[in-house]
């Protein structure tokens, strides 16, 4: 008999072959939602479309584990996808359903390029109204966290929620 499944040498080396490939599961796991996250907080534009009665939630990177994610920045670009026939008015509201950013360390900016030119900052001390109608069919969101968090107590539970939508305001019906 070569090797016996009693031997304690035996034993050990096979639990600790087991725990390596569970631990490099586990790690590559982690790794890809790492990876996931940084991709979302490179700061690189991501487009929404709203279509008539649809609503979209969009949340921060590290909404669901609270957590402060060092120099995120998300940019989302929200457009409304109309049919060229619609003569209809529409305009694109925006409610902030949870929120806590504090200042020193987060923002979320929602901005707007029109006529009229609109940088509306949301985070806990410059509480703005909890909803933005644009005036335009195009906004753009975004939300930074700084490269390090500056509030005494930390920043875990940095958090933003928001739904999105398009409304019909007047005309073409």
């Amino acid at each position: 008999m070569l090797f016996s499944m009693f031997h304690p040498l035996g034993v050990a080396s096979i639990l600790s072959f087991i725990g390596v490939s569970f631990t490099m599961v586990v790690n590559r796991d982690a790794a890809l939602d790492r990876k996931r996250i940084m991709d979302k907080c490179s700061g690189t534009p991501q487009e929404v479309y709203l279509n008539a009665g649809q609503d979209v939630v969009l949340q921060n990177p590290g909404f669901e584990s609270g957590e402060f994610i060092e120099g995120c920045t998300t940019l989302y670009e929200v457009m409304m996808d109309r049919d060229d026939q619609d003569l209809g008015q529409w305009r694109i509201k925006v409610v902030m359903e949870e929120m806590n950013l504090p200042c020193s360390s987060s923002s979320l900016w929602l901005l707007e390029d029109g006529e009229r030119t609109h940088n509306v900052q949301y985070c806990n001390e410059k509480k703005a109204e909890t909803v933005f109608y644009s005036h335009e069919h195009m906004i753009d969101i975004k939300f930074k966290n700084k490269a390090k968090c500056l509030e005494e107590g930390g920043c875990a539970g940095t958090k933003v929620q928001m739904r999105i939508s398009a409304e019909y305001v007047c005309g073409g019906r």
